[in-house]
Order: C-alpha cells, then sequence, then structure tokens
C-alpha cells in the first residue's frame, strides 16, 4: 500500500487539529488549499506503479472531495483507466452525497474514512466545532453501507468537560452508524491547538507537553479524570473496536467490561480485531508469508508500545542527558 497527498489544506476550524493554527500563519501568503489536477495525479501515480510493487492507494488528504464537481468527474473517468488500483480516502460526512459515492464507486475505492469524533452533539459541535448534525452524519455512513463501502472512523474519548457517559454515546453512535473499523483514541491536548489552550485554561491540563507520551491511544493526562475513569476510557479504547466488530458485545462491554482491570486481554483482543478488519475489510493486500510475519511482529511491537508506559522514550532522554561528571 503507497500513501499519496492529492491536496494540502482543510477549511474547518476543528479544535483538536493543527489546520486552523497553520491557516492562521499563511492567512495572507497565498491559497490555503491547493490541490493537483488528475492529470499530475495520475502521471506520479503511473511512476510510482512502474517504480514500486504497488496493489493499494492510500489518499490521505485531510478532505479527498469535497463536492461532486468537474475534477470529481474527470478522476472517476481517468483514475481506472489509467491506475485501475483500489484506493481509500479521507471525506467529512457532511459532505458525502450519493453522487461523490457513486463517483468514488466507479473511479475503484474500496473504503473510506469518515470521522464521527464525538457522539454527544454539544461536545462535538461546541467543544470540538465539527458543526455537524447526527443526521449527516448516520445518513453518510448509511449511504455507504448502502453502496456496501467499508468505512473508517475515528472517535475521541476522554475529552475535557465530559464523562464516561459521553464515551459511551460515542460508541452507540459507531454502532448505529454500522462503522466497519473504527478507533477510539484518547484525547491527548496538542500545542498551539485551540482545544489544548482551552485544557490549560480551564485547568485540565499543566501545559506540560514534554511529558505526554508519544500515541495517544494511552490514558488520559487530564487532571479531570480519576484513576477509575481513566482506567475504564482506557478500556472503551480498545473494546469498541470489539463492540463494532461484534455489536452483541455492546451491553456487557458498558456495564461490566470496561470497569474491569483487564487491560492486557483487552488489547489482544482489539489487537486481533484490528488486524482481521484492517487486514480484510479496509485495506485488503496480498502477502507472502513472511511479509505476513514480518507485519504482525512490527504492528504489534508498535501497538503495544502505543498503550503502554513510554519507557523507551524516557531512558532514551536519560541517556541523551548530558553527563555533568565529564564537565
Amino acid at each position: 500500500m503507497r500513501s499519496y497527498m492529492a491536496g494540502r489544506g482543510c477549511p474547518y476550524p476543528c479544535t483538536y487539529c493543527f489546520n486552523h493554527a497553520f491557516r492562521a500563519v499563511y492567512r495572507g501568503k497565498g491559497r490555503l488549499y491547493n490541490r493537483f489536477s488528475v492529470e499530475r495525479i495520475v502521471a506520479e501515480l503511473k511512476v510510482l506503479k512502474a517504480k514500486y510493487e504497488t496493489q493499494f492507494i492510500k489518499f490521505y488528504d485531510d478532505i479527498f472531495v469535497f463536492r461532486y464537481d468537474e475534477w470529481l468527474e474527470e478522476f472517476a473517468e481517468k483514475y481506472p483507466r489509467e491506475i485501475g488500483l483500489p484506493f481509500h480516502c479521507l471525506v467529512r460526512a457532511d459532505l458525502l452525497t450519493e453522487p461523490m459515492l457513486l463517483a468514488l464507486k466507479n473511479a475503484g475505492i474500496h473504503s473510506i474514512s469518515m470521522s464521527i469524533e464525538a457522539g454527544n452533539d454539544e461536545t462535538r459541535n461546541k467543544l470540538l466545532k465539527r458543526n455537524m448534525s447526527k443526521e449527516q452524519i448516520t445518513a453518510a455512513f448509511d449511504l455507504c453501507h448502502k453502496h456496501k463501502v467499508p468505512t473508517f472512523c475515528n472517535t475521541i474519548l476522554a475529552m475535557p468537560g465530559t464523562g464516561i457517559k459521553e464515551d459511551i454515546e460515542s460508541l452507540d453512535l459507531n454502532v448505529r452508524c454500522r462503522v466497519t473499523f473504527g478507533e477510539f483514541p484518547v484525547f491527548h491536548p496538542y500545542p498551539g491547538t485551540e482545544l489544548g489552550r482551552y485544557t490549560v485554561e480551564h485547568g485540565y491540563f499543566d501545559g506540560d507537553y514534554d511529558r505526554l507520551h508519544m500515541s495517544y491511544q494511552n490514558e488520559s493526562p487530564l487532571t479531570c479524570f480519576s484513576k477509575k475513569e481513566k482506567l475504564m476510557q482506557k478500556n472503551l479504547s480498545l473494546l469498541g473496536t470489539v463492540c463494532l466488530w461484534q455489536p452483541w458485545l455492546r451491553g456487557i462491554t458498558v456495564k461490566w467490561l470496561i470497569r474491569l482491570p483487564l487491560t492486557g486481554l483487552y488489547f489482544l483482543a482489539y489487537y486481533l480485531v484490528k488486524v482481521y478488519l484492517i487486514k480484510t475489510k479496509i485495506y485488503p493486500l496480498r502477502l507472502s508469508p513472511t511479509n505476513i510475519l514480518k507485519g504482525i511482529y512490527e504492528s504489534l511491537s508498535l501497538e503495544r508500545f502505543k498503550h503502554s508506559d513510554e519507557k523507551v522514550r524516557s531512558t532514551a532522554r536519560r541517556e541523551l542527558a548530558p553527563d555533568k561528571t565529564r564537565r
């Protein structure tokens, strides 16, 4: 699988993302959103295919398409003829229409990413500034289900000023949308973002970004949650993915499982379900036995690091610190 960006920039004000700060830095210095022509995309992907073995393309643009227009029509006509590889792309649920999805299907889309971020309307639209309704979200996922396009969704847990009730509401919206595969990262504030400043100003976070784990799939760094709440959040971040695979587990998960100190067991279940869904539903690839084993080893190592204490980083920091005894 090869990742490729056809455009750069995003016009939306989501408070957890860097794009609103990026736009402020470059305002008045040129166009804030730029996208390659279809002709250039096809030409570059031809070179990519010729130079490297390629089975699948992941378009990593923040938003791949905004509307049904001439660009999308041209892409849907030229990409399957000139490139002919299945692909994945990211869109916003409030932008997706049936003509857009059908054009992407004609082009060869295999799966699509649409983030929900929060099931609670006030959290999603006031705190995160996503500015989309539940009706828009469910309509977009229903379209994908209707046309058999697997969906990949991100939803943030443990946001400032919320509780486990809102996190369960987020899980339930994912289940309602029949999300094929979803991640439930725990909120970590990013420096320079509006939501990062909000957490500091309201006393949820002390502003020491250097001590944050490199991965946001870890225990919440916010001070507004108890140890018990942080355990439940971390467990739900793992079991949420499993519940999307088997929705009947939702009841027992929110009533019992997230309260138990079985995070290690839940991680194993999460990892196995993630590998299965990613490799069979979202990015299906034909791999040799050697590449399968290599991929399992590398991905398991990475996932264990994401969900554990960051001992590697703290050890490296000590080793790189200047040795004062030699001065």
